[in-house]
């Protein structure tokens, strides 16, 4: 019966397939010229929660990591919010700087909005507009751009043909099927094994974009989007592998967050690390942006709006007016950035949560 609904899905789909109406990505860019023509690193870290929403839910200090930010001269934007939960609909609103369909408060049901997401992603984002202004783009994300193909496929991201199975049973069994093989019949000690190669699968990626700053001839502008501490949690604090969290067959609400935190931190170790590398190898001259496209959503927070309660940070050399604000929200990043690169005051939007 699932087979069937999945089948019927595909054909509505397909054959109420429609464009992304231009005026639901307003580009305001598109008038302006860059007076300073800086590298721009975007690093978005899946599904990382506010230090708002992680002291209030979870009774965790996220200080720490935040001190280091602004020690590394960061200008980290208190109580900022995604202006969506889902990262299909989240990213193509940051990297358009407005926000999809004609209005705000859209729902987020149905296959049609992701697609139109997607597309809003592929043709038309602020990547074009560095693409344009002579920017070599890196693009180290599960999201295909017409100027850049995706690094890597995600089941929790499908994109292109997948969309039509999305939200799916089909999802889910493609993840849980070589899990579900690998813990029945191999045990903890083989199933440790398997989840330590699957949680090792974005370390390539830092090393890539490194390796990207030693032989660039012209500025870039490089997407970096790393699944931490997004689910499944297969970290500890320590970085070692969870398995008791992971070979629990009924995890609760409490196991999920206290699984969900061991891996924030274990992201934090790696993303400090990461950045202090990035910040010698281009000797702290680039524009480097850390962010999430949304906060913590499994469940468990006292409002749905602390789902959308994320972190945001740039650091941008010397000590610029970037007119960023607490409680900024995503749509504005790049209005934010742009605004000083270009010396020009770009519109705001208003920031506002969709719920639907």
């Amino acid at each position: 019966m699932l087979v069937a609904v999945a089948f019927f899905q595909v054909l509505y789909n397909l054959f109420s397939d429609k464009k992304v109406n231009d005026s639901s990505a307003k580009k305001f860019y598109e008038h302006i010229e860059l007076k300073d023509r800086r590298s721009v690193y975007l690093i978005i870290l899946d599904e990382y929660a506010g230090k708002e929403t992680l002291a209030s839910d979870f009774g965790y200090d996220n200080n720490r990591f935040i001190q280091f930010l602004k020690n590394r001269k960061f200008h980290v934007a208190d109580s900022a919010i995604s202006n969506y939960s889902y990262t299909l609909l989240s990213v193509p609103s940051l990297l358009s700087g407005s926000y999809i369909g004609a209005k705000t408060g859209i729902s987020l049901s149905g296959v049609a909005q992701n697609k139109e997401a997607m597309l809003m992603l592929y043709e038309n984002n602020i990547v074009h507009y560095f693409s344009k202004a002579g920017y070599n783009i890196k693009n180290y994300s599960p999201f295909a751009i017409n100027i850049a193909s995706n690094y890597y496929h995600h089941q929790f991201l499908p994109t292109g043909k997948f969309l039509l199975l999305y939200p799916s049973l089909i999802d889910d069994l493609a993840g849980k099927l070589p899990e579900f093989f690998v813990s029945k019949f191999a045990g903890k000690k083989r199933l440790t094994s398997f989840y330590a190669k699957k949680a090792d699968e974005f370390k390539p990626m830092l090393v890539n974009v490194l390796k990207d700053t030693e032989n660039n001839t012209a500025p870039m502008f490089t997407y970096l989007h790393i699944m931490l501490p997004h689910f499944p949690y297969m970290r500890d604090s320590v970085g070692g592998i969870n398995i008791n969290f992971l070979f629990k067959k009924a995890a609760t609400e409490t196991d999920k967050k206290n699984a969900y935190l061991q891996q924030l931190a274990y992201t934090n170790s790696v993303i400090t690390e990461f950045i202090d590398l990035l910040l010698v190898k281009t000797k702290g001259e680039a524009v480097i942006v850390l962010m999430s496209d949304h906060g913590y959503k499994s469940g468990g927070v006292r409002r749905v709006e602390n789902r959308f309660n994320t972190i945001n940070a740039v650091y941008y050399p010397g000590t610029p007016d970037l007119k960023r604000y607490n409680g900024m929200s995503n749509v504005n990043q790049f209005r934010s950035i742009l605004s000083h690169m270009s010396g020009t005051d770009l519109p705001w939007e208003v920031d506002s949560l969709s719920l639907k």
